[in-house]
């Protein structure tokens, strides 16, 4: 549910990659933040759970996207699953600049970003 309106998953798929995090993913937003504006990317994301950006009605999200309260899913612009980290990882930014050298192709997303 987004803003009181039903809605799946799929409609957040279109012109940019899309992190979904966990309920208590808010590192993972935070290294996505930085990224997305420190390297002009189109990537959007969204937390949830039941205070998130996205409610999850069914109380089943995690258990179908295979990952924990702590965990992400970054989803590439055509709806497929690029990359999955089952739960928080130590350093949400460093990760996150290796998902994107290797499946983006940026020259070095993390050269930027201290």
């Amino acid at each position: 549910m987004k803003d009181g309106n039903v809605i799946s998953t799929l409609d957040l798929f279109d012109k940019a990659y899309v992190l979904l995090v966990g309920a208590q993913g808010n590192a993972w937003q935070l290294a996505a933040n930085e990224l997305a504006s420190t390297q002009s990317l189109l990537l959007k994301n969204y937390r949830i759970g039941a205070d998130g950006d996205l409610i999850d009605a069914n109380n089943a999200w995690h258990k179908i996207y295979e990952i924990t309260v702590t965990g992400a899913v970054l989803v590439r612009p055509d709806g497929h699953v690029a990359w999955r980290s089952k739960e928080m990882a130590d350093d949400p930014k460093e990760v996150l600049c290796n998902v994107f050298r290797s499946t983006v192709l940026l020259v070095d997303p993390c050269n930027t970003i201290d």
